[in-house]
């Protein structure tokens, strides 16, 4: 993670290092690490695709792309309060296969259940580059 860009963040320190510790967890690429943070119940949607339903339903997705990128997130600004925020950041690929990195503008945003897990997460992303 690449904290050095952040120029705004709103989240209370110990909700930061919630969300510090959410995004090592997706980008040490250990399935179950990343979705021990999301509640069982949760809905994950990127852009305008079918929005994943349920913690399990996102595992084996999840593998596929653990096994072929490597991901690091550099914040650029975080609004919001600690259960709902949204993040908006550069997100490094880094193909496993050796290829050159490829790096996007993000905007994801977040609401927590009162458990603290992540009920809802929403990415927007130009995801173009990747599938090219």
């Amino acid at each position: 993670m690449i904290l050095t860009s952040l120029r705004t963040n709103q989240l209370s320190e110990p909700e930061f290092g919630w969300y510090r510790r959410y995004l090592e967890a997706f980008e040490s690429g250990d399935v179950d690490a990343y979705l021990s943070h999301l509640a069982e119940d949760c809905v994950v949607q990127t852009n305008s695709r079918m929005p994943y339903y349920g913690r399990d339903s996102l595992r084996a997705p999840l593998k596929r792309y653990f096994e072929v990128y490597s991901v690091t997130h550099e914040l650029l600004n975080v609004f919001g309060h600690d259960r709902r925020f949204g993040a908006e950041m550069l997100t490094h690929y880094a193909p496993r296969n050796g290829d050159e990195m490829i790096i996007v503008p993000t905007a994801s945003f977040y609401d927590r259940d009162g458990d603290g897990m992540l009920q809802s997460i929403r990415h927007y992303v130009d995801d173009k580059p990747l599938s090219g």
